[in-house]
């Protein structure tokens, strides 16, 4: 199916806030009455390099005494109790995290919006789809695409304007580094649409032998090319991004040398559409050792699974890698996740250990060789396997560690904490809601030794009482938003 049209309604209705957010209070749960405040100025998302100071500014109305308190990555700042909060020193570290303020009175209290702050290691060019190479990169004089990645080097920015851009699209050279990473951003989340390509959409790593590293891709929306969508190599992440309908995999990490990177917060989905393509195509295809794939929904890839955890040439390894609250639907013809522990090619002799953590897999997992941690998961079975939520190998046998999961049916190999149970679990899988009910027997399951540090929303996982991507929240039980079919951002919270 072409999605010519879908691209140009992602255009027109790109969603401008980033980042891995905590929720602000509901309009219909606050208790609104005279005098209560209310937010008159919200603070805005602020964009710094290195060293500069970021400021965020509220202003509210109500009755006397309004006290202000502002939070910075969900934890409150001590003496930030004024209208406006100043951040000095931003740091790259502080890049991606949320700002927001609490006003309150004798009354009660109102959350502000949540404002990003972006921190940029060194120059940012701006680049629009009439851009020139005769410009000079500002964003009243932008550059085409194509030139502005020529210009890739450590800590440089790139932040692509709003609209359709046809590639494929090249990183071919530069190399970026841990403290000065090359970033590729779409101004507004999903803005800078990069489809309808004959071949991959953007690549920092391809089979003709690019190969650059620590490569930032973020809030891109990657669509309708003939095969792959976006391609990583090494120390690189792809964050933020809608990853839709492109011919063959969404993500490709296959690299015999692919290592380190990152997959977070991605819608990537209706991926592996081209009919001209023999065999089996995936949402991500992964290789290598040390990859996180984390807080992604991955749904409907046609021909394959929404994870592919696989070695494809001789010699490669796959070894700590973490597959970590996802959530996988609509994978008909394969699983949610299927993890290659050890090299087919090498007769499964190079063997290494990942991990498979509470995660949301509506499609099951398959798993051959090696050794795989499965934990705090749901689990429940691929149509293609309807009698077995965990997959394993006869021929490739694996070893499985697991326990604390969650299925309609027994697992094996059976852990002594795992819990059988009936659906819903959810609150309306119709509309993608796989948020857990209160009464959900995930709930009250996990455990928190063999969690994740990190939620599917980025919030700290100590407290984790509850086996799948998602912990169990009153607000989030009366949501009614719908969350599928797409676009849909699962982290704007409303």
């Amino acid at each position: 199916m072409k999605l010519v049209g879908l691209v140009l309604i992602v255009v027109l209705s790109a969603v401008s806030t980033y980042g891995v957010v905590s929720p602000p209070v509901p309009l219909n749960l606050r208790i609104l009455q005279p005098g209560f405040p209310a937010l008159a100025l919200q603070p805005t998302n602020q964009t710094v390099t290195v060293g500069q100071s970021a400021t965020f500014t509220a202003s509210a109305t109500g009755s006397a005494g309004l006290a202000y308190q502002w939070y910075f990555d969900r934890s409150p700042i001590a003496g930030a109790t004024s209208f406006a909060y100043t951040r000095n020193g931003c740091q790259l570290s502080d890049s991606g995290k949320s700002c927001y303020a609490v006003v309150s009175n004798s009354i009660g209290g109102v959350q502000s919006s949540l404002a990003t702050l972006t921190v940029n290691a060194g120059p940012v060019y701006f680049v629009s789809t009439n851009g020139s190479a005769t410009s000079s990169g500002t964003s009243a004089s932008p550059w085409p695409l194509s030139y502005a990645l020529s210009k890739l080097a450590p800590g440089v920015t790139l932040t692509i304007m709003p609209g359709l851009y046809t590639g494929p699209f090249v990183i071919a050279t530069a190399q970026g580094s841990s403290s000065l990473p090359m970033t590729i951003r779409s101004q507004s989340k999903w803005g800078a649409v990069i489809a309808n390509s004959s071949s991959f959409g953007i690549a920092a790593s391809s089979s003709v032998g690019y190969q650059a590293s620590f490569v930032v891709f973020d809030g891109l929306c990657v669509s309708n090319n003939a095969s792959d969508g976006i391609g990583a190599w090494q120390n690189s992440t792809i964050r933020n991004c809608w990853i839709v309908g492109n011919g063959m995999q969404g993500v490709n990490i296959s690299s015999p040398t692919a290592a380190s990177n990152v997959v977070e917060c991605c819608v990537i989905e209706n991926n592996g559409t081209n009919p001209g393509s023999p065999g089996h195509y995936h949402g991500i295809y992964l290789a290598g050792q040390g990859n996180i794939i984390r807080g992604n929904v991955i749904r409907y890839n046609n021909t394959g699974s929404g994870i592919q955890l696989y070695t494809e040439d001789p010699g490669e390894w796959d070894d700590s890698n973490y597959i970590c609250n996802n959530l996988t639907y609509g994978h008909n013809s394969r699983y949610g996740v299927t993890m290659w522990n050890g090299n087919e090619y090498g007769g499964g002799t190079l063997l290494g250990t990942n991990f498979l953590l509470s995660n949301t897999l509506l499609d099951g997992a398959a798993i051959s060789y090696g050794t795989a941690c499965v934990s705090n998961n749901i689990i429940l079975p691929s149509p293609l396997n309807p009698r077995l939520p965990i997959a394993a190998s006869v021929s490739r046998i694996p070893s499985i560690q697991s326990d604390y999961n969650l299925s309609v049916m027994a697992l094996s190999p059976a852990g002594a904490h795992d819990v059988v149970a009936p659906l819903p679990y959810f609150v309306n899988t119709n509309s993608g809601l796989y948020w857990l009910t209160k009464t959900s027997p995930a709930r009250g399951i996990a455990s928190a030794s063999t969690a994740p540090p990190l939620d599917f929303f980025g919030r700290n996982q100590s407290a984790m009482t509850d086996v799948g991507a998602f912990q169990y929240s009153a607000i989030l039980e009366t949501d009614t938003r719908v969350l599928d079919p797409s676009p849909s951002d699962y982290w704007q919270w409303y």
